[in-house]
């Protein structure tokens, strides 16, 4: 077995209550009651009746404890399981000695009730079974249920970016690794500006998809109150060191553009968003980074500026494509994807986007959400 397979497994167990094991392992201890039966069977029915009931009940138990051992992990467990499976039973037969051979009628009498018990510790462990798979069964669909709701809670949050203004075009989409992503991906006008934000939330699955909700409805609502991009990713941060846990953040990167062809934009421990500038042909980082959100209140961002031409293209990511790992644990980096971005530039947006991602998947198999949004000036 696979090691993430394995933890896979681990995870199963701890997530089972006491409750929900009981049914297994009584179906367990039934099944395997049954061996002490059969080996009474095949000796012709001399074992003692208090020994026979006490090998039927200790196989049992042995096989709930190999059982209990597996799942806890305890393997070095096994070993005096199995002294004890062998000096047990001997133990029992020497207490109550077997009895002489059976003949006739008590023979047969005896051997029908070895088949009666067989046949009724089997159907006893079956229906065991099937209670534990129909109980599992159940909390699989609420599960699957739940998991379908949150990827369409994720999906209305996250559609795909597209705006046309008159200072630019904006397009891009997030790619979640799992069920529910962590990345965020939105473009939007607001006041003549045309607004592009990428944020990527810690940890993954429903809760960072709940943390990205919050992100996105404290922005929109934010942006919608107008002022400058500092002021916007201070006041979302204060509202995330607020109502989240502690070492839960976000990185958030946010630039704007009016018809003056002026670009502002502010990061918050982001990767630095690519600038293909199409006059020269040449492809910059803009942006340092600065403190992540949700960590520290009263933190403040800066803001840059670039005078940005017809052509030219912004490239907002996150590190779910750079951080991409090859077989042999290269990282991929922001080298080959500049490389991209300024030998197809001028495709549309759309083609662009997915040359970029091709860049990622040629790289190397998906392990974080990948989210990019792209930026053409008019």
């Amino acid at each position: 077995m696979k090691r993430a397979e394995r933890e896979l497994v681990r995870r199963f167990w701890r997530s089972l209550p006491v409750r929900a094991r009981l049914p297994l392992l009584a179906a367990v201890f039934f099944t395997f009651a049954s061996v002490g039966l059969l080996v009474d069977a095949g000796r012709l029915g001399r074992t003692h009746p208090l020994a026979l009931a006490g090998i039927v009940v200790f196989s049992g138990l042995v096989a709930v404890s190999y059982a209990l051992v597996g799942t806890w992990e305890s393997y070095w467990l096994f070993a005096p399981i199995v002294v004890l499976q062998v000096v047990v039973p001997r133990w029992l037969e020497r207490l109550w000695p077997s009895s002489g051979e059976h003949s006739g009628e008590a023979l047969r009498g005896r051997l029908t009730f070895d088949v009666i018990g067989v046949i009724a510790a089997i159907a006893l462990g079956y229906g065991f079974f099937m209670m534990f798979i129909v109980r599992q069964g159940l909390r699989r669909v609420r599960a699957d249920a739940e998991m379908e709701l949150a990827r369409e809670i994720h999906g209305s949050l996250v559609p795909e970016a597209r705006i046309e203004a008159d200072s630019c075009e904006m397009y891009g989409r997030s790619i979640p690794a799992s069920e529910v992503g962590g990345d965020l991906v939105d473009a939007v006008v607001v006041h003549g500006r045309a607004i592009g934000v990428v944020a990527d939330v810690s940890g993954h699955g429903v809760s960072a998809g709940m943390l990205l909700g919050l992100v996105k409805a404290s922005l929109r609502t934010r942006l919608r109150a107008g002022g400058d991009l500092d002021a916007v990713l201070a006041d979302l941060n204060d509202v995330l060191v607020d109502l989240t846990r502690p070492n839960t953040f976000a990185t958030a990167a946010i630039l704007s553009l009016t018809t003056s062809e002026r670009v502002e934009f502010a990061l918050a421990g982001h990767p630095p968003i690519l600038w293909f500038r199409a006059a020269e042909r040449t492809v910059a980082r803009l942006g340092d980074g600065g403190m992540a959100l949700g960590i520290r209140s009263g933190e403040r961002y800066r803001v840059g500026h670039a005078e940005v031409g017809p052509g030219d293209v912004l490239a907002v990511l996150t590190d779910g494509l750079t951080e991409t790992m090859d077989p042999k644990d290269r990282e991929l980096g922001l080298g080959p994807i500049e490389a991209a971005l300024a030998a197809h530039a001028a495709e549309p947006l759309p083609e662009l986007y997915e040359r970029l991602l091709g860049v990622a998947r040629a790289h190397g198999p998906q392990q974080d959400d990948r989210t990019l949004l792209l930026v053409r000036s008019r």
